[in-house]
């Protein structure tokens, strides 16, 4: 495990976790979510790792607001891309992997239509990903006639915890239906939006009777998906 510092100026430097294997056969992309510190999923992130793929997952701010703001999401997305483009091997398939909003802003880097509010676009950067698999992604941000009609990835899956109060199922139903045939729902019966963290936040009422069994479950299909892509 090695952490690399990165940004073009000692002013806008920002750490970034990187898991890079001897002869990596894909990248995979994470997406933090609001805490900031990709070492919560790190059991994850080591599992990709050796399968074989180079993981970059920058850190982030804390967003100290449960609504971020246009700034703080342009932030997020220059550090994703940034990580990117210092840290990836060249010519291997990239794939998207995110918890909350983490995946919302990987989904608009794959090129989903990005708002705040009416008149209100967050412009992101776009990437081509082979795949995305989003962990409880809030998508309010995303409800806009035919926003996630042009996401740039082979396929899109979108993990849902039945009890998880941050993410309503009627806005994963609506992205679903703009993304097609290439989006995929996976439903966790009795999970909630921390429940996808190895590391949750304090004092956080965990809803599953069995997290660790849980989360080995959705570290080895995150590891198979991405694989058989």
């Amino acid at each position: 495990m090695m952490w690399r510092m990165v940004g073009e100026l000692e002013t806008d430097a920002f750490e970034t976790l990187v898991l890079a294997p001897p002869r990596p056969k894909r990248v995979v992309l994470f997406g933090v979510g609001r805490g900031g510190d990709p070492a919560r999923h790190l059991p994850l992130l080591q599992a990709l790792h050796a399968d074989g793929a180079t993981v970059i997952a920058p850190s982030a701010e804390m967003f100290t607001s449960p609504r971020p703001t246009e700034a703080q999401l342009l932030e997020r997305a220059r550090r994703l891309h940034r990580a990117l483009a210092t840290s990836s091997p060249p010519e291997l398939p990239l794939h998207g992997v995110g918890h909350s909003i983490g995946g919302s802003m990987l989904l608009a880097m794959a090129g989903a239509e990005m708002w705040l509010g009416p008149d209100a676009r967050v412009s992101v950067p776009p990437s081509t990903f082979a795949t995305l698999t989003l962990l409880a992604p809030p998508l309010g941000f995303f409800q806009a006639p035919h926003a996630a009609t042009e996401v740039r990835a082979a396929r899109a899956s979108i993990w849902w915890g039945s009890r998880d109060t941050f993410c309503p199922r009627a806005e994963v139903d609506r992205t679903l239906d703009q993304l097609g045939p290439r989006g995929h729902l996976r439903v966790a019966e009795g999970a909630g939006h921390f429940s996808f963290m190895h590391v949750p936040p304090p004092n956080v009422l965990e809803p599953l009777e069995d997290r660790d069994a849980f989360l080995a479950m959705l570290t080895t299909s995150i590891v198979d998906d991405v694989r058989g892509a």
